[in-house]
């Protein structure tokens, strides 16, 4: 999964981001963040997910264990 942080952290535009890490603290969490990540998470994992399930992590870390799960 590092491989979805570095995608996180470049989409926020930010060095790095960890788990705990709370999203919409960051200044570029914006619906088009959502809309790269969510293309980003189909083509990688072959995963999809909709902006409520996105809306409902409020850190990284969730974020990353939602797609973990249906990566399984």
């Amino acid at each position: 999964m590092e491989k979805l942080y570095k995608k996180i952290a470049a989409v926020l535009d930010v060095e790095r981001v960890s788990a705990p890490d709370v999203l919409r603290e960051f200044d570029e969490w914006d619906s088009v963040a959502m809309i790269s990540l969510l293309a980003f998470v189909e083509r990688e994992y072959n995963v999809f997910l909709n902006t409520e399930e996105i809306r409902a992590c409020a850190t990284v870390g969730d974020f990353v264990n939602t797609i973990a799960k249906k990566t399984k």
